[in-house]
């Protein structure tokens, strides 16, 4: 909704929709909106500044080298990157830029923009900067070591009971992201698989493709050697956000 300067071709893009997603929401609820690609527009962060300058911020950060090679697997699954090869295609992004030929047919087309999202120091500095102390800055690492723990940490941040126990469970993992990712492709069908399937048959019945049709599974390992080939690029951002959090990021080299 608010990031007008990012391409999306799944975008809401009036108030009146963009409200209506919240209909179902009961008295007394938190209402967030989770839009990974907020963190890289400034339309987003100057327009809900202007709209509540008081909004809660949660920044959610992998190291660089993960998120672009995530992004790269995400967009090979999605048909959207004709670059198979990882290193390859973050070799290209650096030509890239959103909209452009080799991006235009992504959904979002900055997705493909590999080097680009990596650097993410930046952009992190100018929430904080805009937000200051609204914004939490969690790290997946933290996420997966201690689920129960973040999670009512951010409850605390956003508001909300903290003592609260949440039931942790793993989802849009890189098999079931596959098999979503597949049904994307036919939009008739991803709408009524969502409608008319309950979240936990959805599940069951990913985890039942998964051991009928092993392909859909996406996962792939961090390349070693790429990665120490690249890391040196994105020393200024992971020094930012070290500086941001107070927290020692070596791991992230």
């Amino acid at each position: 909704m608010f990031s007008t300067d990012i391409e999306h071709a799944g975008r809401v893009t009036d108030a009146e929709t963009f409200q209506g997603l919240y209909n179902h929401r009961e008295e007394g609820q938190k209402c967030g909106d989770a839009s990974v690609f907020y963190l890289y527009s400034e339309a987003a962060r100057k327009t809900i500044s202007r709209i509540n300058p008081n909004a809660k911020i949660l920044i959610m950060l992998r190291p660089p080298f993960a998120l672009m090679n995530s992004m790269h697997l995400v967009q090979v699954a999605q048909k959207y990157e004709s670059i198979s090869e990882f290193s390859d295609a973050v070799t290209a992004s650096t030509s890239r830029r959103p909209g452009d030929g080799a991006t235009r047919r992504a959904m979002i087309p900055m997705a493909l923009c590999y080097d680009h999202i990596g650097h993410f120091g930046k952009p992190v500095q100018l929430w904080v900067d805009t937000f200051g102390a609204n914004v939490k800055v969690v790290f997946t690492e933290d996420l997966e070591n201690a689920p129960v723990e973040v999670i009512q940490d951010i409850y605390k941040f956003i508001g909300v009971d903290s003592l609260f126990t949440p039931k942790v469970q793993r989802y849009n993992g890189s098999n079931t992201m596959g098999i979503r990712q597949f049904l994307r492709r036919y939009p008739l069908l991803y709408a009524r698989f969502n409608a008319w399937i309950p979240t936990k048959m959805r599940h069951k019945l990913a985890n039942l493709l998964l051991k009928l049709i092993p392909h859909f599974s996406t996962k792939r390992s961090e390349p070693d050697d790429i990665r120490a080939e690249w890391i040196s690029d994105f020393e200024s951002d992971i020094e930012i956000i070290e500086k941001i959090t107070g927290r020692n990021l070596d791991s992230w080299g």
